[in-house]
């Protein structure tokens, strides 16, 4: 075997060994906490960077003699259910792979167990299976299906993403920032990869590429992968979340509790609000409060969607801007800043502090205090 290395080879292979070594290294942090998320990252890590060998193959010449024709590198059949796996994973820390879900690796099992199967024969045999396979349109069939199962699966993240954003604000006082945008963005990417893999696809219907020209579409995917290793690592998961991916229905007040009995649980947690004041905890969550009132999760959820008519994190907030107010009557701002004083009284970042001010109360933090100024002048 004629072993050739050049500038194209060579950076996928870099971003192929960048993409295992992240792997190792996620699996060792999963072994020592215990965290499915990272095993499925580093499984999707290998299995994106193996698309990469067939070019880096080829780029390197490993080709010559047909002893690597029809071998199984790898497709969008494995990568593509794990990143939708990996997706559920860090959205619930709860999660757990279940047998069941070994049906979304069917297509992958098919896939590598055809390949295998007759990349073993000898070259002769190989060659002449493969040509009877493309004289009935074997490859473009193959291909065709590789990009559904990769659309499915991005569709299939996106709308369990959409849920979590949905059922976020029933959860946290203040929503997970870092988890939103790391999620975010690893959508953005998955949805990348599959555009990419479209455009080529569609456009080699028109014009036939030259091995070179294909070569870009894993450039690029290299490039994708570079950061998905590093950022992918570098990611803090909060052990708080327990997302249930369910069909969203609208909560209903329960109509067994007597109209007394809802009304003494409203007023407990009301009363909780005022006494203890748990808003002045940036990381509050529902489950906290929950505990802290000594009443089942979903009742006190219940309660304040239902019997309150807001989401957790607009209950939340609501009581931490009334309190915002009250000190900076009490003329708080003149020691500290208004993001001070925001920042005090539980909220973690200036864009959530100036939005629920201005939800809640119509003007912004600052045009308030003038507002209050004003008014005092006049009296």
């Amino acid at each position: 075997m004629n072993l050739q290395v050049d500038i194209r080879s060579f950076f996928l292979v870099v971003a192929a060994i960048q993409a295992t070594i992240f792997s190792l290294l996620l699996v060792w942090r999963s072994w020592r906490n215990h965290r499915l998320s990272d095993r499925l990252l580093a499984l999707f890590l290998i299995a994106l960077a193996a698309t990469l060998s067939e070019h880096i193959a080829g780029w390197m010449n490993w080709y010559q003699g047909q002893r690597l024709t029809f071998f199984p590198f790898g497709n969008n059949f494995l990568f593509a259910p794990l990143a939708y796996l990996y997706v559920k994973s860090i959205t619930n820390n709860a999660y757990r792979f279940r047998r069941k879900e070994w049906f979304h690796f069917i297509p992958a099992m098919i896939y590598f167990t055809f390949h295998l199967t007759i990349w073993v024969l000898g070259v002769e045999r190989k060659i002449e299976i493969i040509q009877h396979l493309n004289n009935y349109y074997y490859f473009y069939t193959e291909g065709t299906l590789d990009l559904l199962v990769l659309t499915y699966y991005l569709m299939a993240s996106i709308q369990h993403y959409q849920k979590y954003l949905k059922w976020i604000p029933s959860a946290f006082s203040n929503l997970p920032l870092v988890s939103l945008t790391w999620l975010r963005n690893f959508l953005i990417i998955l949805a990348a990869v599959c555009t990419i893999e479209w455009a080529f696809s569609l456009t080699s219907l028109i014009v036939e590429f030259g091995y070179g020209v294909r070569y870009w579409d894993y450039f690029i995917r290299a490039i994708l992968l570079y950061f998905l290793s590093i950022a992918g690592f570098t990611y803090s998961q909060r052990t708080d979340i327990v997302f249930k991916d369910v069909r969203p229905e609208e909560i209903k007040y329960d109509e067994n509790k007597s109209r007394d009995g809802r009304v003494i649980i409203k007023q407990k947690i009301m009363q909780h609000m005022v006494a203890v004041k748990p808003y002045l905890d940036p990381e509050l969550t529902l489950s906290q409060l929950s505990q802290q009132t000594e009443l089942p999760t979903p009742l006190v959820s219940q309660t304040i969607n239902a019997g309150m008519g807001k989401n957790f994190n607009d209950f939340i907030n609501e009581y931490r801007v009334k309190e915002i107010c009250l000190r900076l009557n009490n003329d708080e701002h003149k020691t500290k800043t208004l993001l001070g004083v925001g920042l005090d009284c539980g909220f973690n970042s200036k864009a959530t502090f100036n939005r629920s001010f201005k939800k809640v109360t119509g003007v912004t933090p600052r045009e308030w205090l003038e507002n209050q100024n004003t008014k005092s002048q006049i009296i």
